[in-house]
């Protein structure tokens, strides 16, 4: 598993260029790692700028941080390499891991270092094209090296081969070529290397393999083999056997021949090996020697090979995976790398490069520039190829460039080198380029920063690594009333003495840095307040060079901050304190109560009426009543309590130091006799009264989220006690509260579970005495509950803001409805929907409803849209209502007010109002609001505004021949009732059509 880190001069962190068969948890773990001396092998490595080997990372503390993720993966054993360039700088570190404990050997330490040196080369070479340093001229060695990698050749076949022509040469059946091997102690012997493929003899077919695969050794060089390395000269034996050396040569039976010739090879004048023939006849003679001298000097040079072959082939695997490893370091580097042969044709690039010119590699490889980039282009980067030519040294261009795939301008710096063999022959070129487009912009940065600190409007101060002012701005100047030469070449403590006395262990600024507030001292002795900054510069390497104090004037933003500190604790209408100062302080008159052992008591107001005063008068008038009960109460309580608006018309009083319950009920009271007064607002004498909820400490709770929760609940338990009184808090309440949470919770799922139902009650017309419209009534029967009035569950709604959701349902349904009726051709009747304000306020509802009509193909005539009375207290203050009511009845949908006379809307504005119909309630018309003759008289009062504006008038709640006989009297348009029909669900309603349908058609 291999690693190859390579160290951004930018950042100083390592960064991964090739990961091969590691895990992808490690990869990420040490991306972005900085050199450590201290940690793991990688970064230690590239730190020291030495080889770091850890057979067994558990036994090395270096590893201790990232001992578990490798622990976890299975990584045992890590040799790291560092890799440096020819200038002797590391360029960061090539890493082999084991997943075992595991020591290296010699040979792998050897080939460890010679891909660290060529990974170090590469990454030297892409650091001088960053320009970090000079590219080095690319040594003619390497050139050599390259062309080994492109060798072509076995050279032990090719002696066995070169053996074999020769043995058929010279007539001979067998032939040896063998090398003299010297053991550095005096001893020297043959191995053979090569033989003729015929075996010696029938039975030596295993001395032949012996031979050429265990490479048969020979010592004694008295043999006839021997004579010839021994005095370096050849020998013919043409009558072996009978040769002294003959004797010692093989074992009798393994050499049965009569003929031989032993050649000394030699390079210089030193034996290197011998070349043997033989046969059964024929023979050997002086004139062979010499017809054959320049087989044998190549015989020699065959031996050199072959002597050499593990060594080439050792160093062509070591070359091919060095080659590999650079391959992969070169592809890696995040710049674009290309190669062009001596007529300028592209012999090679990475996939940077071919991104940046937006093509495929192998659309490149063999095209010229002018095939590839445009004219101009192609010329630019051509003259740079002539001038790297000329100079034969690495030469720099600038060019603006498209890049290919983002097409994005990008200032290109590219770096060009001729490349050159030994004998200085032409290769081609290499380029090397950078996108130095951030370079330049930071550039640019740095120059307007330079304008920037000039005018800056916060005094600046720039000092060196030992705190001496070397630099200050001319609004540092002005704040401290001193010339940059009187702060020059001072400790920073002279300017600002404020931070050294705030906690420094020393006269030295903090290498962390600093931020907050403090004050500045001008030569005049006069003090403002500041926010300080103080910030370490630091170099590549990460040590501090420079220190910069910012100074901001907050004078103004301190006065500020104290105003809206105030705002956001403080009503911005009364002047009390909010919720958020309420729980605060609550908290710490809790804690003061705590130790003293005395009690809190919370009173939680709502105002009775409010609403209707703040509808009816107006908001402008329901703000400055709301000031005039704060400033009420504010005299009633003492001092050391606290009286507190939380929201809408609810204020809260804390009372402190409570002896006993009745102390609390006596406030209560006396707040309410305080409202027996009237509050005086401008014209008006307005009379409220509140609803009282008390919680007492310690009993109703401990913290202040509770006590105001409960004295909330209490309250609740006063409005519904009829308002205008007091209520304690007790645990029954709470109950009561939770059931009226789970009555919210069974409401909001009840769309989900579809346990809404639609039903149409009956609208007949007085003139034509039949049904001529329907109102669409809600119904709710609860799986939790069962069935539920819309008296209980429509408040609720309203409350919640669940109404709005729920009345989508309904308009959305009944639309459908009655356009599945109008298509089933039953009569066309007018569907009544009701509509609550806030689905009106949420703005839009006009286009919803346009949307619903088209959808279902019903006719805008069709609908008719009830909103309750309260939409005219919203004339002003919400004229988006309106004008979506004015949008909808302009676009044929009718628009009735319900339950007219109940609510407090001013009459003069119905004038005004895109209404059609009013419906007068049915308390007006039984007569039992007010009693039967007052109930009468509002009755007529509102059908006489309703003929002098010419608006329709139905009368609902008609139960009985009377109610009917009162409402004809009226002049309503139409009615409805019990008396007429009561609701009905949608299939009932539909068998009634029918029956209407066919009681006209006389069917």
């Amino acid at each position: 598993m291999c690693l190859v880190l390579v160290l951004d001069p930018e950042t100083g962190r390592l960064q991964v260029a090739h990961a091969e068969r590691l895990p992808q948890r490690w990869v990420e773990a040490v991306a972005g790692l900085r050199p450590d001396p201290s940690l793991g092998s990688c970064p230690r490595a590239v730190a020291l700028g030495r080889r770091v080997l850890t057979p067994d990372v558990a036994a090395d503390p270096h590893w201790a941080p990232l001992l578990p993720l490798a622990d976890e993966l299975g990584l045992r054993a890590c040799w790291s390499e560092p890799m440096i360039d020819a200038a002797g700088c590391v360029r960061g570190a090539l890493s082999v891991y084991f997943d075992r404990v595991r020591e290296p050997t010699e040979c792998e330490l050897r080939t460890l270092a010679d891909f660290g040196r060529l990974a170090g080369l590469a990454a030297g070479l892409h650091a001088a094209v960053l320009g970090e340093q000079e590219m080095a001229r690319i040594d003619n060695a390497a050139v050599r090296v390259l062309s080994k990698f492109m060798s072509q050749g076995e050279p032990r076949r090719r002696a066995e081969e070169m053996v074999r022509e020769l043995a058929a040469l010279t007539e001979s059946e067998h032939g040896l070529l063998a090398e003299v091997v010297r053991d550095g102690q005096g001893g020297v012997l043959l191995r053979a290397l090569a033989l003729t493929a015929e075996p010696w003899d029938g039975a030596s077919a295993e001395l032949h393999r012996q031979y050429l695969d265990s490479g048969l050794e020979i010592h004694n060089l008295d043999s006839l083999l021997g004579y010839p390395v021994t005095s370096g000269e050849p020998l013919i034996a043409n009558d072996p056997p009978g040769h002294p050396g003959w004797g010692g040569t093989l074992p009798a039976g393994h050499f049965p021949l009569r003929n031989f010739l032993g050649v000394p090879l030699k390079r210089g004048d030193e034996v290197i090996g011998l070349l043997a023939l033989a046969n059964r006849d024929g023979g050997y003679n002086e004139r062979m020697l010499s017809r054959l001298k320049a087989v044998f000097a190549a015989c020699a040079s065959m031996i050199v090979w072959l002597r050499t072959d593990a060594e080439h082939r050792a160093a062509k695997r070591r070359l091919e995976e060095e080659r590999a490893l650079l391959r992969v370091v070169v592809e890696s580097l995040p710049d674009p790398v290309a190669i062009k042969d001596a007529d300028g044709a592209y012999l090679e690039c990475n996939p940077i490069f071919a991104d940046f010119v937006g093509m495929k590699r192998e659309d490149i490889v063999g095209r010229h520039a002018g095939d590839i980039f445009p004219p101009e282009v192609a010329a630019r980067f051509e003259e740079d190829d002539r001038r790297a030519i000329a100079s034969d040294s690495v030469i720099t261009a600038m060019h603006w460039q498209k890049h290919g795939i983002t097409g994005q301008m990008c200032l290109i710096q590219i770096h060009k080198l001729a490349l050159r063999t030994a004998e200085g022959r032409l290769r081609g070129v290499l380029m090397a380029a950078r996108d130095v487009t951030d370079i330049y912009r930071r550039n640019e940065r740095e120059r307007l920063a330079a304008e920037v600190f000039a005018s800056s409007a916060e005094g600046l101060a720039v000092t060196d690594a030992a705190g001496i002012v070397v630099q200050v701005n001319p609004m540092l100047e002005e704040m401290l009333g001193r010339s940059e030469s009187e702060l020059v070449g001072q400790p920073w403590h002279l300017l600002d003495p404020e931070l050294l006395r705030g906690g420094l262990a020393d006269d030295r600024l903090p290498p962390e840095g600093h931020r907050g507030e403090g004050w500045l001292t001008h030569v005049d002795g006069s003090r403002y307040p500041v926010w300080r900054t103080v910030t370490a510069a630091r170099d590549e390497q990460g040590r501090t060079v420079n220190f910069i104090l910012g100074y901001l004037n907050i004078a103004e933003l301190v006065l500020a901050r104290e105003h809206l500190d105030h705002l956001a604790h403080h009503d911005a209408l009364t002047g009390l304190p909010n919720r958020a100062l309420l729980t605060r302080d609550l908290q710490r008159v809790l804690s003061r109560a705590r130790f003293m052992h005395s009690g809190v008591a919370i009173l939680f107001l709502d105002l009775d009426g409010f609403k209707n005063i703040n509808d009816s008068l107006g908001h402008s008038v329901g703000d400055r009543l709301l000031q005039a009960v704060a400033a009420r109460l504010r005299a009633l309580i003492r001092d050391s309590d606290m009286v507190a608006r939380i929201g809408g018309d609810e204020f809260v009083i804390v009372l402190e130091s409570l002896k006993d319950p009745g102390g609390a009920e006596r406030v209560a009271e006396k707040v309410m006799e305080a409202f027996n007064e009237p509050f005086v607002v401008g014209e008006h004498s307005l009379y409220l009264t509140p609803s009282i909820g008390i919680s007492l400490y310690p009993g109703d709770g401990e913290d202040a989220e509770t006590l105001l929760r409960n004295a909330d609940t209490a309250m609740y338990a006063a409005k519904a006690a009829g308002r205008n009184t007091l209520r304690f808090y007790s645990r029954e309440l709470t109950r009561a509260a939770a059931e009226r949470l789970a009555y919210d919770n069974a409401l909001r799922t009840a769309l989900q579970r579809g346990e809404f139902t639609l039903h149409f009650q009956p609208v007949i017309g007085l003139a034509e005495r039949r049904m001529v419209a329907a109102e669409v009534l809600l119904r709710w029967r609860s799986e939790m509950i069962g069935e539920v009035s819309p008296a209980e569950f429509i408040p609720v709604a309203e409350s919640s803001g669940l109404i709005v959701p729920i009345g989508a349902w309904v308009l959305e349904h009944a639309i459908a409805q009655a356009a599945r009726w109008r298509e089933a051709g039953l009569p066309s009747l007018r569907f009544a929907v009701n509509v609550s304000v806030r689905q009106l306020e949420r703005g839009g509802f006009d286009r919803q409803v346009f949307a619903l009509l088209e959808r279902f193909g019903l006719p805008p005539a069709s609908l008719e849209l009830e909103v309750t009375e309260s939409v005219l207290a919203h004339q002003e203050e919400q004229s988006q209502i309106l004008a979506q009511l004015k949008a909808l009845r302009d676009g044929g949908v009718h628009i009735a007010i319900d339950d007219f006379g109940t609510g407090y809307s001013s009459l003069a504005r119905l004038q005004r109002m895109p209404v059609d119909r009013i419906k007068i309630d049915r308390a007006f018309i039984s007569g039992e609001e007010n009693g039967g003759e007052h109930a009468h008289a509002i009755a007529r009062a509102i059908a006489a505004v309703a003929g002098e504006l010419g608006l329709a008038l139905t009368a609902e709640g008609i139960e009985d021949a009377e109610h009917a006989r009162f409402a004809q009297e009226l002049g309503c348009d139409e009615v409805q009732g019990w008396w007429f029909g009561r609701p009905m669900s949608a299939e009932a309603f539909e068998r009634s059509l029918r029956a209407s349908m066919a009681a006209l058609t006389g069917d």
